[in-house]
């Protein structure tokens, strides 16, 4: 089983998903449900790919958390920090 990255954001009024590794392939809802849609899709796509016996697109893309410590300082201190 291949696990593809999808990528979701927060909106003003929704959720809205899309997976890297396959372009146009998205979903949106209003709460997290938007997963399972977006889980919906890539099945959709992959099925329509193998239907079509064209190439199923590797994973490529990846994840990493950063911390930023910005917040810890006020603007003054940011500003000396990095001189």
């Amino acid at each position: 089983m291949v696990k593809y990255m999808i990528i979701i954001e927060k909106a003003k009024n929704n959720y809205s998903a899309y997976c890297p590794d396959l372009p146009g392939v998205i979903a949106t809802g209003k709460t997290k449900e938007t997963i399972e849609k977006m889980r919906e899709a890539i099945i959709f796509h992959i099925e329509g790919l193998k239907r079509e016996k064209m190439e199923i697109p590797n994973m490529f893309a990846k994840s990493e958390h950063v911390h930023s410590y910005i917040n810890m300082f006020t603007k003054s201190e940011h500003l000396r920090s990095s001189l």
